[in-house]
């Protein structure tokens, strides 16, 4: 891991990932965001802090850091209750915690909150981008395929 990378992410920290890949214990990622809330002052809507991400490569090397959700990390509760491919599918971008530095390899994170989870997921029939329905599916708006995946809990801005 570069030190540009250990600069910017800190345990705790919200980050934006992309799934690359998941087996029965765990999804590998690669951090593509990170909540610079903790350099920048918070914005609040209503007394809730929204999350200001910026983009890792503006301030890292052109390699993006790996991290990696364990089954364990996937959500509160018992872990044998929790699949990883009910949970994310490669390509979905997933709004998660640090939760520690990990190994020399990756960061380990969490998307045990109710706000943590995927925010975005792409159809595997249509391509199209799904909508959550509740914290465990998603729907294509086109085919109205439903497909199993940890859903974030939308956060709602009053206008």
């Amino acid at each position: 891991r570069s030190s540009n990378h250990n600069a910017v992410l800190s345990v705790g920290q919200a980050v934006l990932c992309r799934i690359l890949r998941i087996s029965t214990q765990q999804a590998v990622v690669e951090i593509v965001a990170f909540d610079a809330a903790l350099s920048e002052p918070a914005v609040t809507e209503g007394g809730t802090r929204l999350p200001q991400f910026r983009p890792i490569a503006a301030f890292a090397s052109a390699t993006l850091p790996n991290g990696v959700i364990r089954k364990e990390d996937i959500r509160s509760g018992a872990s044998e209750d929790v699949e990883v491919y009910s949970s994310f599918l490669p390509g979905d971008i997933v709004h998660a915690k640090i939760l520690s530095l990990g190994d020399s390899r990756r960061y380990f994170l969490t998307t045990c909150e109710p706000e943590l989870g995927v925010i975005r997921a792409i159809c595997s029939s249509s391509g199209k981008h799904m909508v959550p329905l509740s914290w465990k599916e998603m729907q294509c708006p086109e085919t109205k395929a439903k497909e199993l995946r940890k859903c974030a809990k939308p956060v709602t801005i009053s206008p």
